[in-house]
């Protein structure tokens, strides 16, 4: 295993550059070293994209399409801008057909409405559509106060969101099946916002027998999942000091969802990180 610092120091061999007493080199600095290394990174990683590389490929998915939008902004979906081209684009298990940008615009002028997708191209940081995106069936909207019911948490409170915290394991609270029905063999994603998590919470279905995650942050969490049982969802505290406020549960088919394939950057190295 090398890092990038002896990948470095190494390179000073072929550049008659040896190391002083100090660790300092005769003509270049570690900084200027580690910036020539990074270019011929990126040159690396554009030559294998070029090869179609499975060593740069990475995939994207469950990225949920707004309602109407004709776009996906890569800048947010795809690690922050951090990708160097789109191989393909698939809603659910259906691989779009890739357009060139002027097949797009021009059939955008003559589409109305929204629909899902079959067509895509590449402009800039956005992945475009000739029309807006189908919506979303939100087959499950669970809210506190509506939908939940306590069985045997200790501090239960649905007054403005769900706050639940236990005194054991294995407590828990339960959405109905009607709440967020499922097929079995069908394959969803679920989806649930979390604040002020301690320890963890396991959602499952409502009979506890699938786990579909667990939930040990704030923030918003989703899960995919082929049903094995027919719905509903349990949150089940993981220990006896498991505390946590939930909102709204989503739910949805994975043929809803947009996967993409692209290549990706490797990012900037540093001085002490193993690089392979």
């Amino acid at each position: 295993m090398a890092t990038v610092q002896s990948v470095i120091d190494s390179a000073r061999y072929d550049l008659v550059d040896y190391v002083d007493g100090i660790g300092i080199g005769i003509e270049f600095d570690d900084t200027e070293l580690l910036n020539y290394l990074n270019r011929m990174v990126k040159l690396l990683d554009t030559n294998l994209s070029a090869m179609n590389s499975d060593l740069v490929e990475a995939k994207c998915q469950y990225i949920n399409p707004t309602t109407g939008q004709s776009y996906l902004d890569l800048s947010s979906d795809l690690n922050s801008g951090n990708w160097l081209t789109v191989r393909s684009v698939w809603l659910g298990s259906t691989q779009m057909t890739k357009k060139n940008l002027g097949f797009i615009r021009r059939s955008s002028m003559f589409r109305s409405g929204n629909a899902n997708p079959t067509e895509w191209t590449l402009s800039g940081r956005q992945i475009l559509f000739p029309h807006g995106t189908a919506a979303v069936t939100d087959l499950a909207d669970g809210y506190a106060s509506t939908d939940w019911t306590n069985v045997d948490i200790n501090s239960y409170d649905e007054t403005t969101d769900l706050t639940i915290t236990a005194n054991a394991a294995a407590q828990y609270c339960t959405l109905p099946i009607l709440s967020a029905p499922t097929t079995v063999g069908t394959k969803y994603r679920i989806q649930i916002t979390a604040a002020n998590v301690v320890s963890g919470w396991y959602l499952t279905d409502f009979t506890g027998a699938q786990t579909f995650g667990t939930i040990t942050e704030s923030g918003t969490h989703a899960f995919v999942f082929v049903a094995e049982y027919t719905g509903g969802c349990r949150l089940v505290s993981t220990s006896s000091s498991a505390s946590g406020d939930f909102t709204a549960v989503k739910l949805h088919t994975f043929e809803d969802t947009i996967t993409i394939y692209y290549d990706k950057k490797t990012a900037d190295l540093e001085g002490k990180i193993d690089i392979f």
